[in-house]
This record gives C-alpha cells, structure tokens and sequence, in this order.
C-alpha cells in the first residue's frame, strides 16, 4: 500500500501565534491551566496542548486535523518558516503575512491577455 503524499509532512512544526490565532478567529476561547498547558473551548468541545502535543475532547488529534479544523492553509504555514527566525506576530511577520495573503487573493494570472 503506498502511502499519500503529506505536504505537511516537510514543515517542522506548528507554529503556535498562528494557531492561537486561528483558534480565536473561529471562535474559540482560550484558557491556561498551570502546569497542564493551554486550552481552547467552543461549544461542547475542547482541544488541550501540551508538550507539543494536541488533544480534542480527551481524544489525541494530529497536526493536520488541526490545520483541517481551524482552516490554516499550508501556504500559511510555509510563510512562517520562511520567515523564521523572525515571528509571525512580530510587525515585519504580521506584514509580510499579510502582503503574501493578498498577493495570493490577486494573482496576476487571473487576468485575461485581453484586460489590457
């Protein structure tokens, strides 16, 4: 059996401003519990993360699902690692994110020969 091909797979790990973030956008409410790590709630469901590690309802989840269930997109993510070291939550991070969010929403290849 051959396995699918991860594009995930190459990105070293989450990148946890990016994901707080998008946890926060869609809703979620974030709490820290000392000792046991951080924690979102929406509804009747909970993601915990601990030691790189997440955890919906009790339940382990893996990085894709997280991505899948938050709508972080792999560009997103390949935009983090190329800037790094620098964060995303940085001013030069939140800009270059941005920049490369729009250049993506208004590619120039949209446009027809004839819109000239």
């Amino acid at each position: 059996m051959m396995k699918k091909n991860n594009p995930y797979q190459s990105l070293a790990s989450l990148n946890f401003m990016l994901i707080s973030e998008a946890f926060e956008r869609d809703g979620w409410k974030m709490y820290h519990q000392f000792m046991v790590g951080n924690g979102w709630v929406k509804g009747d469901d909970t993601v915990t993360f601990y030691y790189g590690h997440y955890k919906l309802n009790g339940n382990p989840i893996s990085k894709e699902q997280i991505y899948e269930m938050l709508h972080i997109s792999l560009r997103d993510l390949q935009v983090c690692e190329a800037i790094a070291p620098h964060p995303i939550n940085s001013h030069y991070g939140r800009a270059f994110l941005e920049g490369v969010r729009w250049a993506d929403a208004h590619p120039v290849n949209k446009q027809s020969s004839n819109d000239y």
